[in-house]
């Protein structure tokens, strides 16, 4: 337990930078994933029917 008291005592006054960090890096991720898919879609001439997926999956 201690190692979460330890854990909370740092987040805490922290939370709003540890949230930021967050989003950025969960943001960032969706970014580079849907690059990938445009990317490899592009490669193989398929490109619209990924972008519709990369969408769609983004919306749900």
């Amino acid at each position: 337990m201690d190692i979460v008291y330890t854990f909370l005592a740092f987040v805490y006054p922290n939370i709003q930078i540890v949230i930021k960090v967050a989003i950025t890096y969960s943001a960032s991720r969706i970014m580079f994933s849907s690059y990938l898919f445009w990317w490899e879609g592009i490669r193989k001439g398929e490109w619209m029917g990924m972008a519709e997926n990369s969408i769609c999956s983004m919306l749900d």
